[in-house]
């Protein structure tokens, strides 16, 4: 597998920007779109895959929900919709890799947390959550996750963080 690429994006001119690799097909609009996070403001990390991009990036003409393709760190643009059908098997294919790669970043978010509030029992809770990613079917799913993780972040480390400090006040009264 190849790096992933830093794709650094502006909103268009109605304020919207985003990535989605599409992993499948889809009854309803043709192919399955997983919404890619922002590693940073503005910024998306792309790997080999198929995907349709919205926003602007500098020197380059914007993308107007343009599908591309990604080969070792390459971009191929605008991809038409018979192209897109004939790449339905590499978009399936590229599962495995997927879900290894939202495991991982899903990892390091729940790594924050026993960074955050290292304590054995956090780390326990912590590492109890990494084992359950094994459980969870598709790379969909993970993402779901993975948005949910990164958008509880701060408040699941003020939880342990309030639940250590009830514990230590209680063991002081002992």
């Amino acid at each position: 597998m190849t790096q992933p690429q830093r794709l650094a994006l502006t909103p268009q001119s109605d304020g919207k920007m985003w990535v989605a690799e599409l992993i499948g097909p889809d009854p309803t609009y043709r192919f399955q779109r997983m919404f890619l996070p922002e590693i940073e403001e503005g910024v998306f990390l792309i790997y080999d895959g198929i995907y349709q991009i919205y926003g602007c990036h500098p020197q380059v003409s914007p993308f107007n929900k343009e599908y591309c393709r990604v080969v070792n760190g390459h971009m191929e643009r605008r991809l038409d919709l018979r192209r897109l059908q004939a790449l339905l098997p590499e978009m399936v294919a590229r599962e495995d890799q997927r879900r290894d790669r939202i495991k991982q970043m899903i990892r390091g978010k729940l790594e924050e947390v026993k960074t955050a509030v290292p304590h054995e029992q956090v780390n326990e809770a912590i590492d109890h959550q990494i084992d359950y990613l094994n459980e969870v079917e598709g790379s969909a799913a993970l993402m779901q996750a993975y948005h949910q993780v990164n958008r509880q972040l701060p408040m699941m480390i003020a939880d342990y963080q309030r639940q250590i400090q009830m514990m230590r006040g209680e063991n002081e009264w002992l």
